[in-house]
């Protein structure tokens, strides 16, 4: 495993309750139990090979609170722990009313590969009542095997990863195991102050979707049969395909009838959640355009 974890300070976040519950201070890692070190150590390398998906993304900062203290830590990891308090008081501040209670957890670590220390953050559902009777005390007591072993192998729903460990072009990877989009804003955008970008797959899959929907939507034929050229047209662009890409592509293999223009093109892109911020990675478009080919001529 290339993850050393060094050290972590969580807190007990509950909208529910008028304040937080703040741990001690920072805890080493070489005090933790193993069983503990071990799930954390795994499950952050688990994340940084994972590829993009419908549970992981990657994201950009867009707004400076948690990016700030974010990257203190790293500048600075004597600052974990008054940090990751700010971090708490945000997280808390961004949670809607029905959030569940949980304890953050922030994990400074190091990647022995590349030599670089990074932060993991998480988020860590705390439904449980033999949990909740060990962290409504004065302070939150230090992590214990036989308490916490389920809710960390069940219950960890939220986490991100920074910097990002695959891609150059993103500050930030992202998980959420919550599917519904207003739960995975809340921990992305509103809390870390994201951007986020959809997966390459869900994107690949929803661009002949959506081109559907787009002729549907202005009454405009939509030549079918040449959608695997078009594909094929897009599949050959050198590097990360984007709007204007399939813009250029739309035209020259003439995927729409009479009525078809740029401007309404453009108006549908602005609104539509699946191609405003449209952008994949060629190779996997090819590797996935023999399916999307099958499921057009059925």
């Amino acid at each position: 495993m290339a993850t050393k974890l060094i050290s972590l300070a969580y807190h007990l976040v509950d909208k529910k309750k008028p304040e937080l519950k703040f741990s001690q201070g920072v805890i080493k890692a070489i005090d933790l139990p193993k069983e503990i070190l071990d799930f954390f150590v795994e499950l952050t390398d688990k994340l940084i090979q994972t590829n993009d998906s419908g549970n992981c993304v990657s994201g950009n900062f867009q707004k400076v609170d948690a990016e700030t203290l974010i990257k203190d830590i790293l500048d600075a990891p004597e600052k974990l722990f008054d940090d990751s308090i700010e971090l708490a008081n945000i997280l808390f501040e961004s949670s809607p009313k029905n959030a569940s209670r949980g304890l953050l957890a922030i994990l400074h670590c190091h990647d022995g590969i590349i030599n670089k220390d990074f932060l993991a953050i998480y988020k860590i559902k705390c439904e449980d009542e033999k949990i909740i009777k060990i962290v409504t005390g004065e302070q939150i007591p230090q992590l214990k095997v036989e308490e916490l072993r389920d809710i960390l192998f069940r219950q960890l729903q939220k986490g991100a990863i920074y910097p990002h460990p695959n891609k150059k072009n993103f500050d930030i990877k992202v998980f959420d195991l919550q599917t519904q989009d207003e739960p995975r804003k809340y921990f992305s955008q509103v809390f870390l102050g994201c951007k986020t970008k959809l997966s390459d797959e869900h994107q690949i899959k929803r661009l002949v979707p959506e081109l559907n929907k787009f002729s549907l939507t202005n009454g405009i034929k939509f030549y079918k049969e040449k959608v695997p050229r078009f594909l094929s047209t897009i599949g050959q662009i050198k590097g990360d395909i984007e709007i204007q890409d399939v813009e250029k592509a739309i035209k020259e293999q003439q995927l729409f009838g009479e009525g078809y223009t740029s401007e309404k093109f453009h108006n549908y892109v602005i609104q539509s959640n699946d191609l405003a911020d449209f952008k994949i990675e060629s190779p996997l478009l090819l590797k996935m355009g023999t399916g999307i080919k099958r499921k057009v001529k059925n």
